[in-house]
Order: structure tokens, then sequence, then C-alpha cells
């Protein structure tokens, strides 16, 4: 069942996106094709994917990211060399550091599987230092987007583990919601008490009311929503790009493809738990893909060559990696193996 997920859901969306292009020459429709077609050679070569050989490579970009990000830092500070989308207003906030990709929002969604990477990959000091670095790394995109999505992601898995470890249940619901609402009321008593935090919301209004305006579906018709006559009106919202372009199957079928892969992930991810190289790659891919899907309520994130094709490469490999169900409690907590094909 597995292949025929991915062989469906992709092959359909690369015809639909073959015909937006001969309707529109849209190039953005170029650039779904190529990446979609990517994770059909992935999901259907007869190669095994060493996953051992995939953890080496993020291994060196995640501190290629961080020696990036900190040479951008020193030069800013030190002879005022501004990042590629960075403003010289003398305002630190208008200076956004996006690491390698020079893009802060795209890179802020790299950093939603960087995190989890590093947090399971290191321990003790190490990871509380990795963790620490790559939050700043976050927060210096000032990417409100990718900075809620894992904040959110973060939240529902904190909350997903206390209530499994919790003896009382209902004890964790009441403590969790009564840290949410302290934790409220003291971000709002900083907003009206600190200048610069509301400058800074104040700062980000223009941007904000682009995005609510990119959910604007005036002008669609009928063959719109069907897929049928491509709407090249661009939007800020990912989701309404796809809605746009493709109509609604577009929407369900590439957010299908994207919720399997993620919960596949995750049951990978436990599978494997006794599994170090496994269990952080396919956690780090499930935060990636899910983290994708949220931040296309915001961003046109599809349109980005560099996040949509991980997406496509991440849910490849999840889709094509052998995952029996029955064996999920079985597996869990086995022995550890370092060298992981799937």
């Amino acid at each position: 069942m597995r292949p025929n997920v991915l062989f469906w859901a992709a092959g359909f969306l690369i015809f639909q996106n073959i015909y937006i292009f001969f309707v529109s020459r849209d190039s953005d429709a170029v650039t779904m094709c190529c990446c979609l077609f990517l994770a059909l050679l992935i999901g259907f070569s007869s190669e095994e994917t060493e996953l051992s050989a995939v953890d080496r490579i993020f291994s060196v970009f995640l501190h290629f990211a961080i020696l990036y990000e900190c040479v951008q830092i020193i030069l800013y500070f030190a002879v005022g060399r501004l990042p590629a989308l960075g403003y010289d207003t003398g305002v630190l906030t208008d200076v956004r550091f996006g690491g390698p990709w020079d893009a802060p929002n795209e890179f802020a969604l790299l950093l939603a599987f960087l995190l989890p990477y590093a947090a399971l990959k290191y321990k003790g000091w190490r990871r509380a230092l990795y963790v620490a670095v790559l939050s700043i790394m976050l927060i210096l995109s000032w990417s409100l987007t990718g900075i809620a999505t894992i904040l959110l992601i973060a939240v529902v898995v904190g909350l997903k583990e206390l209530f499994l470890r919790s003896k009382n249940a209902l004890h964790t619901l009441t403590a969790c919601v009564a840290g949410l609402c302290a934790l409220g009321a003291f971000g709002l008593v900083l907003y009206f008490n600190s200048s610069a935090i509301h400058d800074f919301v104040a700062s980000k209004m223009g941007s904000i009311q682009g995005h609510l305006d990119g959910w604007d579906l005036s002008g669609l018709s009928v063959w719109n929503l069907l897929g049928l006559y491509p709407d090249m009106e661009f939007s800020e919202v990912g989701l309404i790009v796809l809605l746009r372009r493709g109509g609604v199957l577009q929407v369900l079928l590439f957010y299908g493809l994207g919720i399997y892969c993620a919960a596949r992930a995750g049951r990978l991810a436990k599978l494997h738990r006794g599994d170090a190289v496994r269990r952080r790659l396919y956690t780090a891919m499930q935060w990636y893909l899910v983290a994708f899907l949220i931040a296309s309520f915001n961003l046109p994130m599809m349109v980005s060559f560099s996040n949509l094709g991980i997406f496509c490469v991440f849910a490849a490999i999840t889709a094509r990696a052998p995952c029996p169900a029955s064996a999920v409690s079985e597996r869990a907590g086995e022995g550890s193996a370092e060298t992981a094909p799937v």
C-alpha cells in the first residue's frame, strides 16, 4: 500500500502541474514537478537508502549552518555587513538572518528538522548547547511563522509525552492549562509594558495584513476550484496558492500526502526507538513535514525549491520504509543499530 500512496498522489500532482504549466507557463509548476519526480525516483528506487549516510550528511550540514550563521552575525556586528534580507534601520529585528539559505522564513522552517535532530543526536551539556544555539538562530530569523510553528509542535509533543507518562491525566491537563494561561498573561503584560515588543509587533502589522489578504478567495470560479482553469494570482498563503492553481483536489492530494507521511514518520520513529540513527531522523522528518504543512497556512512554502525539495525527499523516504503496524509495539525499545537501510 505504501508505494501506491506516493505513486498516486505524486503522480497525479505531477500530471496536474504539467497541465498548469502548459496553460499558464508558470515556473512554480515546473518546480513542483521536479520535486515530486525526485520523490518518485527515491520512493521506487531498487537501491536501499542508507540512513546512516543521510545522518552523516545532516550532521555535517548542522555544523556548516551554525558556522555560516556565526560568520554572518560577526560580520554584521564587526563591519556592518547585512544579510540578504537585512535592512539598515538601526533596529536588530530588521536584520533577519537566514543561515545558508539567506532566506529567514525558509531557514526557520528547516530548523524544525535541525532542532529535534540535534536534541536526539547529542546528550548532556552538548544537547543543551546545540538546542540553545539553534533556538537563537530561530529567533534571529525573526520569522513569526517559523517561531510559532516550531513552538506549536514542541508544545503538542510535550503535552503528549506528559499525558503518556502521567498517572493522572486530569491533573496533568489542569497543570498544563494553568501553565499556558500564566504564560499567556505574562506575554500580555510584557506586550503592554514593553515599548520594544510593542514596536516589533507594530512593525510586523503590514506583513501580517498582507498574509491575511492572501486568504481572499474573491474571483474564484467553479472551474478554478475544480482545477480545470488555473488562477495565477499570487497569494502569500501556500494553501491558497494550491487552491488557486490546482483546485480543491490539489489541496487534498498535497496535504493528504504530507499528513500520511508525517504520521508514518512518527510510527517509524516509535518502531525504531532503539535505533539511534533512525529514531532521530524519522522524528526530525516528522517535525519538518508537519511544520511545512502548518507554515503553508501563512507562507507559500511550496514555491520555494529548497523547502519543497526537502519535503518531497522526506515524504519519499518515509513512504518507502517498511512499517508493519503490528510491529510498532513489539519492536519499540529493541537494541541499537548504527547502519540503517530503508
